[in-house]
């Protein structure tokens, strides 16, 4: 399987059938052991399945309403006088719809991103500039002066920061690509000489994220697939991600920690 294939698999089936039915799917899973692009893909679209199949877990539906449209949709009336049933289960099934797309809309355009989110969609950004055959960007990273970037406002405090950053302009990534949103953060390009790491500094208005880390400096480096710090002040959240070097020695070196 290739990457085409896989993304398009991705896109027809639910990541939870997908993870339930390993061995129909044995191709994609094969696949996704060895590209790091549809794995992040993968990760991010079950983080936002899960997400929205625990928001509607809190909608109350009553019991038996799905086999009751079912049954009231499938089944022939046996008489004339019975065709309201079919006209009350597809109303049933109107409500039930509308309780969903309810929840959809409001999760839509609340605006609250996960960590998990922003560190996916960034990895998989820096893997589509890697590598431009992979096809349309699922979110892309833009320049904030074009057309499509718009403006984001974000000033790096941290003198060391500025530093490894300077002469290089802001970019900006839609996390969430919601509709007329536009960017949701700005990212820096960033070089150190001295361990000679190379990535991007991502920074996100904390009030934008939920459940955001609560460490003041980075305490960790994960893999997803590239190097990735994340850490938070009282306005931003902050997401570090290495293209080439030592992530963890550049962060001992200016925090302190044992990243």
């Amino acid at each position: 399987m290739d990457c085409r294939s896989a993304l398009e698999t991705l896109e027809t089936v639910p990541s939870r059938r997908l993870q339930a039915e390993r061995s129909e799917f044995a191709d994609f899973h094969t696949h996704i052991q060895s590209c790091g692009l549809c794995r992040v893909a993968f990760d991010s679209r079950r983080l936002e399945e899960d997400a929205l199949v625990r928001a509607l877990s809190s909608v109350p539906v009553p019991a038996g309403l799905e086999s009751r449209i079912c049954d009231r949709l499938d089944a022939e009336p046996r008489k004339r006088g019975r065709r309201w049933w079919k006209l009350a289960g597809a109303g049933g099934a109107v409500v039930a719809a509308g309780l969903m797309l309810g929840v959809s809309w409001s999760l839509w355009t609340n605006g609250w991103l996960t960590l998990e989110q922003v560190r996916l969609a960034v990895n998989e950004a820096v893997l589509r500039v890697e590598r431009p055959e992979s096809g349309p960007p699922r979110g892309a990273i833009r320049d904030v002066t074009g057309r499509e970037g718009g403006t984001v406002a974000a000033t790096v405090s941290d003198r060391d920061w500025r530093s490894m950053i300077a002469g290089r302009p802001p970019l900006a990534i839609d996390v969430d690509r919601r509709w007329g949103g536009g960017p949701d953060a700005t990212v820096y390009r960033f070089s150190d000489g001295a361990t000679r790491v190379e990535g991007v500094l991502v920074m996100i208005p904390r009030r934008r994220v939920a459940a955001a880390p609560q460490n003041p400096v980075p305490m960790s480096v994960e893999y997803l697939p590239f190097p990735t710090a994340s850490w938070s002040d009282s306005d931003y959240v902050y997401v570090c991600i290495a293209q080439s070097g030592d992530l963890g020695r550049l962060l001992r070196s200016m925090y302190g920690t044992t990243a």
